[in-house]
């Protein structure tokens, strides 16, 4: 086994032995070959016998020292070589040691860069947007080693909520478990992709539903269908696909559609469901312009992700957004991630829109890469398609843009979300009622809240102290301790406490932490309200030398604080007062008028308005009422709406575009319905009813003169004051008698008509598309009559359902509904509600009504329709004042201003 070890001449020296041993086994050998003489060559042998004897063992010995000496060579060689070769791996296994303790040191301080990187990002990086990402595959692989931080970075993106893409059964199960974990912030799809629909078998149904019952879960998908790859084959495809959308119509689910090279079947699969097909996005759409306006045209949104920076064809995405025809308000944002990344510094991209990507986007940006794209990288995708569409990001869809108050209006969000204001009956600490508590110590259980409140308490700070340098930060005790703690770390600057009563033991001080005479120091506190425990603490840090000019609180109460602060030269700082709070509260539907002025009487606040702010309706989720009680009956009456100008810009209606634009324009929702029979009489009182109305509804077939001549003078008046003609016709036939009855009856004069879903899709597109479409007619929407006010009406749900599934799917003829109660999510339909009435309950013939508030707030329709209540009364113009006003003030509560 050492042969390996000995050099050959070695080996040569060995083998000598063998030689000589068989040249002495011979030495006869010559003289037998004589003849004769061999048997001389025996006689010498013999005659020598006893040298011959001592001469052999001479050699024998010679070469048994030799082979001696050469094995002991030889064994003290690989002795060497051992002793060699077992320093060699001592030594290796130090550099081994070394080695393994340098790459433990290297990943602390990995973590470390990280953390501090995070913690860089919290306090340098002001989020200037709130964004939804509708896609990221937070599953994959990639993300298993560092998936927080990733969580972490997309908050700090801006990031308000996050979907996870479930692209399998296993992959939408983890998708559940990191939703369930993160609730609130994360959310996730339940789905089947193309590529494993191979994998489908029975039970995947089960899986999928079970999954899709969560309240995290919000869409069905990712699933559709992908033939430019074909990792399953077309036909599974198109079957497994098929399943997932029957799922998604029978639970009124959204889909989350993947489409590759498989338009036609995609569009003929959405298509034969149109009639029940929920809402839908196309997820990270990459075809061309005449395939997104067809998807566009069924009702469904566009999906885009960071692949725009290398779509350079003459049709793709690039063009659409330049030409409008892939306009912004059906857009939703995703970053596929860990796909898809957004090369935003291109040099092939324009300059322009290299150049208007924002600092905080490319911070972000950087801890993305080709290898592996992060949902941080958001707000440049957001800022590249703002960019190619020649607009703000501040108009995109599902995002909000605020530079300065991004963090403070999250920080409302999640202090409503969380319960720190609570609505009831309290008493507080001054033994004063109040209807509203504001428990802030709520916030210590949630790391969010506390990190977005801190961060905005620093930025208030350094925006207030950047001319007066300070050295310390006061946080009051007991409940500002904790945010002046994190506020003193991300700062950098000393924390002092103040107790409330001096140590009996030991040092006995009153204040805790290193400082010195003549030291400028900040006091941190929660909640001021006259500011009367504030004065106690500034007099003790006065006492020891301490210099204090300026307090910061997150919240004031606004009942004297600044005030009362300022006799003893100090300056109050508040993250919010009471006004912001209010103002959020009715703003996300959470406060009513009559509770905000209760809350303003008990606790005899300075305003008496109620001041509106803007807030982005899409992000107010928020889950909890925050009563003291936990009951959410009261306010779940009222929901916060978009803006009318917003809503116009999502319409496809012709008749809703205009809708929306005259009712913020003229301030009105209510239609009027004149019910007279004398044509004369319906134009004197159409004539008064101008200024306070946006449509006046009249019944045709039960007016006396009815005539070209009388249309005509209506069609004055409404284009003399504004306002839409409703003719309530309620038709309802087969699609060529329908086209016949609408042409003769309405198409020339009327803006809108009502109609019966019960002929069905066909029948109705059939009959009106051609009619809107056609600029010589006056006609350019209808109404489908979804639900009636009528007791014992036979539209049941199945019917409702239907006939809302119909508009949704037809939204460029239909405008909306006549309904009880808000049926569509889909904002460019308006919802239109008769049996409304500020006076009675019914008219004893089965007409039942109900209050303007009810119908409005509560069932969240957009346009009240009163008829008798106004007409019948003997001074018709002060009633539709007064109906006017207070269906406008309902729909402006719940509605933000702009």
């Amino acid at each position: 086994m050492y042969m390996s070890f000995v050099p050959a001449a070695r080996l040569a020296v060995l083998s000598t032995r063998g030689v000589v041993v068989r040249m002495q086994s011979g030495l006869g050998t010559p003289g037998s070959g004589a003849g004769k003489s061999g048997g001389s060559g025996g006689s010498i042998r013999d005659a020598g016998g006893a040298f011959g004897k001592l001469e052999a063992a001479r050699e024998e010995e010679y070469f048994y020292k030799l082979q001696k000496a050469q094995l002991k060579g030889l064994k003290d060689q690989i002795k060497r070589e051992i002793e060699h070769h077992e320093g060699q791996m001592k030594n290796h296994q130090e550099v081994l040691e070394r080695h393994k303790k340098r790459i433990s040191e290297l990943e602390k301080e990995e973590n470390g860069i990280a953390n501090l990187s995070i913690r860089r990002l919290q306090v340098a990086s002001r989020r200037m947007y709130e964004l939804v990402d509708i896609g990221a595959n937070l599953g994959h692989p990639s993300y298993k080693k560092d998936l927080d931080d990733v969580i972490e970075r997309s908050k700090q993106a801006g990031i308000s909520k996050l979907m996870i893409t479930g692209t399998c059964e296993k992959i939408s199960k983890e998708a559940a478990k990191m939703a369930e974990k993160h609730a609130g912030y994360l959310y996730f799809t339940a789905g089947v992709h193309p590529h494993d629909a191979k994998d489908w078998v029975i039970e995947t149904e089960g899986i999928m539903r079970e999954l899709l019952s969560s309240p995290q879960c919000v869409a069905v998908g990712e699933c559709g269908l992908d033939y430019n790859r074909n990792f399953s084959p077309q036909d599974v495809q198109r079957d497994v696909f098929e399943k997932q959308l029957d799922i998604a119509c029978e639970l009124g689910r959204p889909l989350f559609i993947h489409e590759r090279e498989a338009h036609e079947d995609m569009v003929r699969l959405l298509s034969e469901r149109s009639e029940k097909l929920p809402s839908a996005v196309i997820h990270c759409f990459t075809g061309t312009v005449e395939e997104a306006e067809k998807y566009l045209s069924m009702g469904l949104y566009i999906g885009l992700t960071g692949f725009l920076w290398k779509d350079k064809s003459d049709n793709g995405v690039q063009a659409g957004l330049k030409s409008g025809k892939i306009p912004i308000e059906r857009l939703v944002l995703e970053t596929d991630a860990p796909f898809m990344y957004p090369k935003v510094n291109d040099k092939k991209l324009p300059v322009e829109v290299r150049e208007s990507i924002s600092e905080h986007a490319k911070t972000m940006h950087k801890f993305a890469s080709f290898n592996r794209n992060e949902p941080c990288a958001l707000p440049a995708i957001c800022e590249m398609i703002a960019a190619f569409s020649g607009r703000k990001p501040e108009d995109m869809p599902l995002t909000l843009v605020e530079p300065a108050a991004a963090g403070l209006r999250n920080a409302l969000r999640l202090m409503t979300e969380y319960g720190v204001f609570k609505l009831g009956e309290f008493t507080l600490k001054s033994g004063q009622r109040s209807p509203i508590y504001i428990d802030l110590r709520e916030s210590f259980g949630h790391p969010d809240l506390m990190r977005v409140m801190c961060e905005s308490m620093q930025e208030l700070i350094e925006k207030v102290e950047k001319t007066k340098p300070y050295k310390g930060i006061v946080g009051v005790p007991y409940a500002a301790l904790p945010y002046a703690s994190i506020i003193s770390q991300y700062t950098s600057q000393p924390l002092l406490i103040i107790r409330k009563e001096a140590k009996s033991y030991g040092t006995k001080k009153l204040i805790e932490g290193s400082y010195s005479e003549g030291q400028r120091v900040i006091v941190v506190e929660d909640v001021v309200t006259t500011g009367q425990s504030l004065k106690d603490v500034i007099t003790t840090l006065r006492k020891d030398g301490l210099v204090v000019e300026d307090v910061f609180c997150i919240l004031d109460r606004d009942q004297g604080g600044p005030k009362n602060l300022e006799e003893l030269g100090v300056n109050l700082h508040s993250l919010l007062n009471m006004e912001k709070v209010l103002a959020f509260l009715s703003a996300v539907g959470r406060l009513s008028l009559d509770q905000f002025n209760d809350i303003v009487n008990a606790l005899n606040l300075p305003y008496k308005e109620l001041k509106k702010i803007d807030v982005k309706w899409e992000m107010e989720e928020t889950h909890t009422n925050g009563n003291a009680n936990g009951d959410n009956k009261e306010n779940s009456k009222i929901r916060v709406r978009l803006s009318l100008q917003q809503r116009e810009k999502l319409a496809t209606c012709p008749v809703s575009k205009r809708l929306f634009s005259l009712m913020h324009t003229k301030a009105t929702n209510l239609c009027l319905a004149i019910d007279y029979e004398e044509g004369e009489r319906i134009l004197e009182l159409a004539d008064k009813a101008g200024p306070f109305v946006c449509a006046v509804k009249v019944h045709a077939d039960t007016i006396d003169e009815f005539n070209e001549s009388w249309t005509s003078k209506l069609v004055a008046l409404a284009n003399k004051h504004d306002f839409l003609i409703f003719e309530d016709r309620k038709f309802a036939d087969t699609g060529n008698t329908l086209s016949m009855q609408v042409k003769r009856n309405a198409a020339s004069w009327a803006d809108i008509v009502t109609v019966y879903g019960i002929a069905g899709e066909k029948s109705i597109r059939s009959a009106f598309q051609p009619i809107i479409a056609d600029p010589s007619t006056r006609l350019k929407g209808i109404l489908l009559i979804a639900q009636l006010s009528c007791e014992g009406n036979l539209c049941d749900t199945e019917y409702t359902n239907g006939t809302r599934r119909i508009a949704e799917a037809n939204q460029d003829i239909v405008c909306g509904f006549i309904t009880q109660e808000k049926i569509s999510d889909k904002l460019g339909l308006i919802h239109w509600t008769p049996g409304v009435s500020l006076d009675e309950t019914t008219d004893g013939k089965g007409q039942q009504w109900r209050s303007v508030e009810k119908a409005i707030m509560e069932q969240q329709n957009d346009i009240v329709i009163v008829g008798r209540a106004i007409c019948n009364k003997t001074t018709p113009a002060s009633e539709l004042r007064r109906y006017r006003d207070a269906a406008w003030e309902a729909l402006s509560a719940a509605m933000p201003k702009h």
